[in-house]
């Protein structure tokens, strides 16, 4: 891949974060997709948490949980059920693969930690540095009725480098919660899908996750150009999606989308307060790319909140993502006296269009979107000094209340990215916690539906402003965002914790 390809890809998924960009396919097209969808996703190996091997289909089939992780202290510690087609096991079910993968716990003369060992009869799995997307992650077992999640997105490719904190944070979520005992006793199976940004493929994916591998709720979503094809499903069945991509005007509008983090709506305010409550710039350019449906979309969110917030938009200019130089935009926003830059773009871009300004002389406040709370902004050095953003939760660099999501990462999947999309997947885990604190014995999609909607107030340990979710449309459960700068090459939060909301 070429230089400046993937850049664009990632953009291109920044735009759709930052709009409800709706999908181009007909009905008949997401049919004639779902039925060549999820045929021959391979299964990719697996290094912290564990793999079941299923029959490389995409979306593995159910089957015995495997240990993930060691408990954390204080943490119950249940014995492992047979294994199907084990001693004092059920038999294996027809064409299935005895390969189940489990990560090593140190213990035993060929189990070193953070080994991956296959079951018996099967060749040893060797750790690659990343779990696969499409892999379960399998619960500690215990007594209750096991809870089936299901994960999907645009997990492949450039794109799904770009959201690559999602499928992480969950993984490091789902072996935390069962760690120390599961939901409310119950453990936790995540099932991972990749859509290859296809929205048929997505639908496929969250009607086998349903009517196969018997998910009970979504999490952790990561498909902002697919996700509007599977809400019609969820809301059909009744099947809770906890966390959406927060880039499409459905999820607000869904009565079965359950965002922890702000919503479209609220993000496309959020460009205008990060840029008040940080500067006194008041006169702004507001440049937005041409390649996504999402970016105009936040650009006439920003255009007609700007006044209610006491900003007047002097110059506006639509501009390509490939584009290796912004002197032209520069000198019009320039030229109309322009005191900031709203950006709705990607990072890369934003980078561009910052070094163009300062061959020009020019040192406006430059501001973009919850798609900047990224690694890759804090690694950018002094170029990006000073960049204003916000974050759709506790910043995940800059709040000691994200401290328990860092660590998890670390200590589940050392080496794994983390980021502000990965601080959402990780607030949509705690939600499903809250919602899970007083489950049946069988947990069914009601049971968590019922949780849901029973919250008043959750905050999540102060990680997300009070939600309380109606039945029925969720656009303004969450309005509110907290404001970031870039300084010394991290996230800071000037208003500390505090969360701005319009």
């Amino acid at each position: 891949m070429n230089g400046l390809a993937r850049p664009i890809a990632v953009a291109l998924l920044t735009a759709a974060g930052l709009g409800g960009c709706g999908s181009y396919r007909s009905t008949a097209d997401f049919r004639a997709a779902e039925q060549r969808a999820v045929l021959a996703l391979p299964a990719m190996a697996a290094s912290r948490a564990a793999v079941e091997v299923g029959s490389g289909d995409g979306v593995q089939p159910p089957a015995t949980p495997a240990k993930v992780v060691q408990p954390l202290p204080g943490s119950k510690t249940v014995p492992p059920p047979p294994v199907a087609g084990g001693p004092g096991g059920p038999p294996a079910p027809a064409g299935h693969r005895d390969a189940t993968a489990a990560v090593a716990t140190g213990s035993g003369p060929d189990r070193r930690p953070g080994a991956v060992v296959a079951a018996a009869g099967a060749a040893p799995v060797q750790p690659t540095g990343a779990p696969s997307p499409e892999s379960p992650v399998a619960a500690r077992p215990g007594t209750r009725s096991e809870v089936v999640l299901g994960s999907f997105g645009t997990s492949s490719g450039p794109i799904g480098a770009a959201v690559a904190t999602i499928p992480v944070a969950v993984r490091a979520w789902a072996a935390t919660v069962n760690a120390a005992g599961g939901l409310d006793g119950h453990p936790v199976r995540v099932v991972f899908g990749d859509d290859g940004g296809d929205p048929g493929k997505a639908l496929a994916l969250a009607r086998r996750m349903v009517e196969q591998d018997h998910a009970v709720a979504f999490v952790g979503t990561h498909g902002p150009t697919t996700l509007q094809a599977v809400v019609p499903y969820a809301e059909e069945h009744r099947i809770p999606i906890v966390g959406g991509t927060t880039s499409l005007a459905v999820e607000d509008q869904s009565p079965m989308v359950f965002n922890p983090q702000v919503g479209l709506f609220g993000s496309g305010r959020g460009f205008v307060t990060t840029l008040t409550h940080q500067s006194p710039a008041r006169k702004a350019s507001v440049i937005y790319c041409r390649e996504a449906p999402g970016c105009a979309a936040s650009h006439d969110a920003i255009v007609s909140y700007a006044g209610q917030a006491g900003v007047q938009i002097v110059h506006q200019a639509q501009v390509s993502l490939a584009q290796p130089d912004f002197t032209a935009e520069v000198v019009a926003a320039r030229q109309a006296g322009a005191e900031a830059v709203i950006g709705v773009v990607d990072v890369a871009s934003m980078l561009r269009y910052m070094r163009s300004a300062q061959r020009q002389g020019w040192k406006p406040v430059f501001s973009g979107s919850f798609a900047f709370d990224t690694v890759d902004a804090e690694r950018a050095g002094p170029d990006a000094e000073g960049l204003l953003a916000f974050a759709g939760t506790a910043d995940f660099d800059g709040s000691p209340k994200m401290a328990d999501y860092r660590a998890a990462v670390g200590r589940v999947e050392p080496g794994g990215a983390t980021g502000g999309p990965g601080a959402h997947a990780w607030a949509q885990g705690r939600l499903l916690e809250a919602a899970g604190r007083h489950l049946p014995d069988t947990v069914t999609s009601a049971a968590i539906l019922t949780g849901l909607w029973a919250l008043r107030g959750e905050t999540l340990g102060g990680i997300v402003p009070p939600l309380t979710f109606p039945d029925g449309p969720h656009r303004d459960v969450n309005r509110c965002i907290v404001p970031i700068r870039l300084a010394g090459g991290h996230w800071t939060q000037p208003l500390g914790d505090r969360f701005v909301c319009a």
